[in-house]
Parts: C-alpha cells; sequence; structure tokens
C-alpha cells in the first residue's frame, strides 16, 4: 500500500473517524449517566427531606396536643399556619408522603414518614424515616400535687369496695349496705371515657357480699362471701351489660373469701382460715361457664389480696409471723407453699401490687416494699408510713413511668395518699388527699395507664368514685 506523503491514508482516516465517535459515543453516555446520577440524587434527596418534614410536622402536631396522635396513616396539610393531618397521603410534585402512627404506650408513639416517587426508568423508590415521639407535657406534671379531674355518686346504700378498669370503663363493687331501703345495686360500671363526666352504665345487685374484683380479657371476676357463689364470672363484651356466666363455690364450710387474680387461664381465689382445709385456690377458668377447682394449698392463716407473677402467687395473709406468702403454682394441679416473709409488726397484711422483682403491701399504716427476684427468699427492701391512724385498704401502681404507688387509706382526713418509690430504700410520701364526706375512707384503687389517672373507690356518701390526675 502507497503511502500518502501529503496526508492520511484513508485507513488512518477511517480509524481516526471510528475513535472519534467512540469518544464522542463515550463522553455523551458519560454526561447522560452524570445527569441521571445527578437527578437520582436529587430526588433522594428530596424524598428524604420531604420525609424529614414529615416527622417534624407531626412533631408540630404533638406540641399542639398530644392526643392529636391516633393511630393511623394520614397525609399532612396546613391551615392557619398549623400542620394538620389530611387524608392517608399528601402529594407534592412526584412525590407522595405519608405518616403513620402507632402506640407504644399512654406517653409515646412511634412515627414513622414515608416517602414514594417513580424513578426515570419507572422504578418506584421510597424513603422512611422513623422517630418516637414522647408526651413531653405530661412528663412536666408529677404526682406530688395532683387534682380531682372527676367524681360520681353511686346510688344506693353501702360503700365503694374495689375497682378495675378496662378501655374507658370502671368496674365498681360495693359491700352489702347495712339497712336494705330500695334498690341497692353492688356492681356498677362508669362510662369514664371523659373522666370530667363520668356516666353510670350498668347496675346489678348481685348475690352474696362483694368483696374484691379482677379483670382479664372479656371477663370480670368478683369474690363474695356468704354464698355459694363464691367466685362470680361475668362477660363484660358489652361493659353497659355484663352477663353472669359462671361460677364457683369454693370447698370447705368457711365461706369468707377475700382476694382474686387471674393472669391467663387460672384464677387464684383466697379465703379466710379453715380447719384442716385449704384456703387457697387454682382455679380453672378456660372456660368461663364451667370453672373448675385444678389444686388447692392449706396454709392455716386467713389469706387476702393475692399478686400473679410467673407462675407464682404472692398473697398477704393475717398471720403474724408470715405476712407474706408465695405459692408457686407451676404445676396448677399441685401448687405448693414457696416462701414466707415475716414484716415488722403483728398487723395483718390486707393488700399487694406489683411490678417486675418488686411487690408492695399494705400492712397496717405502712408501705412494705418487697424484692422477690428470688421467690424462694423474698426480702423488704424498703418501707413507707403513711399519714394519719388510718390501716392501708387498698395500693396501686402508677403504670406508666412505675415511680409513685396510690395508697387507699382509713385515715379520716387523708384517706388517698400517694409515694414516691422509684428508689425503694429511699421511698417516701409526697401528697395526701381528704375525700369530701364524713368518716370516708379509700377503700379501692386501681391506675388507668392509657388515660394516666388514678381511679378510687370510696366511703363517701357524695363521691363513691373519684378519679385523679397529674397537675
Amino acid at each position: 500500500m502507497r503511502l500518502n506523503q501529503n496526508g492520511f491514508s484513508p485507513v488512518e482516516i477511517l480509524l481516526a473517524t471510528t475513535l472519534f465517535a467512540l469518544l464522542v459515543t463515550g463522553f455523551s453516555g458519560i454526561i447522560i449517566l452524570s445527569q441521571r446520577s445527578n437527578i437520582a440524587f436529587y430526588q433522594s434527596q428530596n424524598s428524604h427531606s420531604r420525609s424529614d418534614a414529615g416527622l417534624a410536622a407531626v412533631r408540630n402536631i404533638r406540641d399542639a396536643n398530644f392526643s392529636n396522635l391516633v393511630n393511623g396513616t394520614y397525609g399532612l396539610s396546613t391551615a392557619s399556619g398549623n400542620w394538620q393531618f389530611s387524608g392517608t397521603s399528601d402529594t407534592a410534585g412526584p412525590y407522595t408522603r405519608s405518616v403513620t402512627i402507632s402506640t407504644v404506650d399512654a406517653d409515646r408513639r412511634n412515627i414513622s414518614s414515608t416517602v414514594q416517587y417513580n424513578k426515570s426508568n419507572g422504578q418506584s423508590v421510597q424513603a422512611t424515616l422513623m422517630s418516637r415521639l414522647t408526651n413531653w407535657a405530661a412528663y412536666m406534671k408529677n404526682w406530688a400535687s395532683p387534682r380531682v379531674v372527676g367524681s360520681a355518686d353511686i346510688n344506693g346504700s353501702g360503700n365503694g369496695r374495689k375497682v378495675v378498669y378496662k378501655s374507658n370503663y370502671a368496674f365498681i363493687i360495693k359491700e352489702v349496705a347495712a339497712i336494705f331501703i330500695g334498690a341497692n345495686p353492688d356492681l356498677n360500671v362508669f362510662d369514664i371515657s371523659d373522666p370530667a363526666n363520668p356516666v353510670l352504665v350498668a347496675a346489678l345487685d348481685l348475690d352474696g357480699d362483694l368483696q374484691n374484683i379482677a379483670i382479664s380479657g372479656n371477663y370480670i371476676y368478683i369474690s363474695a362471701t356468704g354464698t355459694a357463689q363464691e367466685l362470680q364470672i361475668f362477660n363484660i363484651s358489652n361493659p353497659a351489660s355484663p352477663v353472669l356466666v359462671g361460677s364457683y363455690d369454693a370447698p370447705g364450710f368457711n365461706s369468707s373469701v377475700s382476694g382474686i387474680a387471674v393472669s391467663g387461664s387460672p384464677a387464684r381465689l383466697t379465703k379466710g382460715a379453715e380447719l384442716l382445709a385449704a384456703e387457697v385456690f387454682i382455679i380453672n377458668v378456660s372456660n368461663p361457664a364451667t370453672p373448675s377447682l385444678l389444686g388447692s394449698v392449706e396454709t392455716g392463716q386467713a389469706m387476702n389480696e393475692v399478686y400473679i407473677s410467673n407462675s407464682r402467687a404472692y398473697i398477704t395473709s393475717t398471720s403474724d409471723t408470715a405476712e407474706l406468702r408465695v405459692i408457686d403454682f407451676s404445676t396448677p394441679s399441685a401448687p405448693t407453699s414457696l416462701s414466707t416473709l415475716d414484716l415488722s409488726g403483728t398487723t395483718d397484711a390486707l393488700t399487694i401490687d406489683g411490678y417486675q422483682s418488686t411487690v408492695y403491701i399494705g400492712q397496717g399504716t405502712n408501705l412494705r416494699i418487697v424484692n422477690i427476684s428470688n421467690p424462694a427468699a423474698p426480702v423488704q427492701v424498703g418501707s413507707v408510713a403513711t399519714s394519719g391512724t388510718g390501716i392501708i385498704n387498698d395500693v396501686a401502681l402508677e403504670r406508666t413511668l412505675y415511680r409513685y404507688i396510690f395508697i387507699g387509706t382509713g385515715t379520716l382526713t387523708a384517706e388517698l395518699q400517694i409515694a414516691q418509690i422509684d428508689n425503694p430504700p429511699t421511698a417516701t410520701l409526697v401528697y395526701t388527699y381528704d375525700v369530701p364526706g364524713n368518716a370516708s375512707t379509700v377503700n379501692g384503687l386501681t391506675f388507668a395507664a392509657d388515660k394516666r389517672i388514678a381511679i378510687a373507690v370510696t366511703s363517701s356518701d357524695t363521691q363513691e368514685l373519684v378519679m385523679f390526675e397529674k397537675n
């Protein structure tokens, strides 16, 4: 092949042209890829920014009122400069955003903010950021100076005795009146969805003198003396219409039952001392219509209230040397007495509540704090002397932060008392409340965690039901 001394050969020109075309194509591809990458990065940044803005908007809604954070999935919009929930999503350009709220507990919500968009190739992409929001306004309040948020007068004679709570309803039992005049319902149900305005929705007259009440699922369990129905079981699927579905007559001649506790299927029923007979009963209530005895324990002492934790029942008693008794019912058909604890003095221990490795016992005028991390050897780790001379009738933990306990007493000017118990060795009394009325007492207590209120039942003639909140 002759070389063209004045220029490039045709082959060289072809090669150069081809190389140039490749370079141009490559550079064009790089530019296109770069543009796509920039667009993808821009979209990703925008989606994360909108997702983060969603969390910020929900914080703004939380700050206006924590009760605005209702479980569900929402879009966001503004009105008068304030964020609000709107529909199930909101859209701006290619971006669709939704925020989802779910409950952790009474004062905490999980929040997720998700933004979805389509890439240029049609691929769907989403960015999600998550946070947990706290009801900081509630945490700013404390139980050292609570206020009465609502109260009610229960018709008829007889004092309020015990109370349990579930999903906006308070179930209250009363003692038998000394004088029967007209209707005297001893099971009363209040709708307290608005605690400031409780509404009576059911009132039933039951058999016997009602002593205690427990709740599990859609059933309440009531212990009663002076009847062959010492355990009465009611279906409360419709709280405004409780229905008796089953009952149980505890063996023995002594019908003086007291404590009742239910966790899962077995129920624990306690009663007064009886010669050569049991005082603690493990009852199968898997079918509430036909409760049956699984096992029993003879203690030789009158047994009072029961707290259940990990297949063990912690029971207060009238014994002078075993005010706390631990029953192991891991084998329900053969329950055994695992241990006892002798508390100071000889005053009867009447009531008990607990959480994790600690139980709180009302003994006379003292609240005893007992560590049960080793159930075979419970140890008292703290004590609080209540105000006045009235004995402790009931106790109930504040079940959000578990820093306080409510104490119902017979002290006529300090029927409700509150102790701070987050450090048991230095637990102290922080508040007392005088229930209106002459010679009134607080006999029963419970805590409604979803409403953050303490519910008390009393012997007052005008305020048998009283509810408290932090202030």
